[in-house]
């Protein structure tokens, strides 16, 4: 039975914890922290006692079940939330970041040692790694053409591996990629610190062509971005002023611009009203309505918070 619906879980990288809040209530009811959870693990030769852990990412396909990418650990954890154990860790990479789930196989990127590890989701053992470009670290699944998109950070580069044959092609890009989105047969490609410049780019790419469609350009660090589902406005974080800013993708204008403070870094959309975001410097979470342009509460959870999840 799936005891813990209706709850989002954040990922927090500075004390190595989950925070359990219930969406309704909007509030914290239980925190979950890795590192004891890590110290009873039944294989005690797979955890250095005192090393810091470092979630990072966290995704679930299967009710109760949360996998935490460990930036600091060079792990990835398979942790049931409900009982509060983790079942199985393995090791990938060094400095891992994002993960996605295809089936039966997981997919880690390093960003440190520049490879993507192959993970089998039910022995939970590592059976490959393949070697990609400088800095991979975001990774994002294309169902609909069974295909692996990462961000090469440093290599200014996409990686794009296809799962039908593992055939890989990689697509050259004029800065430096951080995060991904796939939506409506369109690359959304974020760039950060372009040259070393606090100015962020989002590339916009024909999924099949790879083709250039549209480029916006922001002053500042951006972080993350979401876009809306009719593919005109997008939402992005800036850390360098605390602003959340609304874009129109069209005609790149700033469109809205609402002070968050602090940093402001992953967002989660519930695909509605609402705008979940995470606060690096504040540790808390951001809960944002776009009808309303307001923020409805912060909430505090744990110490350098980075990503969620809905369950």
């Amino acid at each position: 039975m799936c005891t813990c619906k209706g709850r989002l879980i954040v990922a927090n990288m500075g004390d190595d914890s989950l925070s359990i809040l219930d969406i309704k209530s909007l509030s914290v009811i239980d925190t979950i922290s890795l590192g004891p959870m890590a110290r009873n693990f039944k294989n005690k030769n797979l955890y250095i006692n005192g090393t810091r852990i470092g979630p990072h990412c966290i995704v679930s396909d299967e009710c109760n079940i949360v996998y935490s990418v460990n930036s600091y650990h060079n792990s990835l954890f398979k942790v049931n939330i409900e009982n509060k154990e983790i079942e199985d860790i393995v090791y990938v990479g060094t400095c891992p970041s994002h993960v996605e789930i295809n089936e039966d196989l997981i997919f880690v990127t390093n960003s440190d040692s520049n490879s993507v590890s192959i993970i089998d989701k039910n022995k939970f053992n590592l059976v490959a790694n393949i070697p990609v470009s400088d800095k991979p670290h975001d990774i994002k699944l294309d169902k609909e053409d069974n295909k692996l998109y990462i961000t090469n950070n440093e290599g200014d580069s996409l990686h794009v591996i296809l799962l039908d044959d593992f055939q890989e092609k990689e697509i050259r890009l004029s800065s430096n990629p951080l995060h991904i989105i796939i939506k409506q047969h369109k690359l959304y490609i974020l760039s950060s610190r372009i040259n070393g410049i606090s100015k962020s780019s989002i590339t916009i790419l024909n999924k099949e062509s790879y083709k250039l469609i549209n480029k916006l350009n922001i002053e500042g660090i951006v972080v993350d971005m979401i876009v809306m589902t009719n593919g005109k406005v997008l939402y992005a974080t800036n850390a360098e002023d605390g602003y959340l800013y609304k874009i129109n993708i069209n005609d790149n204008r700033v469109i809205g611009k609402y002070f968050l403070g602090g940093m402001p870094n992953v967002m989660l959309w519930d695909g509605r009203d609402l705008i979940y975001i995470t606060n690096a410097y504040n540790n808390y979470l951001t809960v944002f309505d776009i009808t309303k342009e307001e923020i409805v509460k912060n909430i505090k959870v744990g110490i350098e918070p980075a990503g969620m999840l809905i369950v």
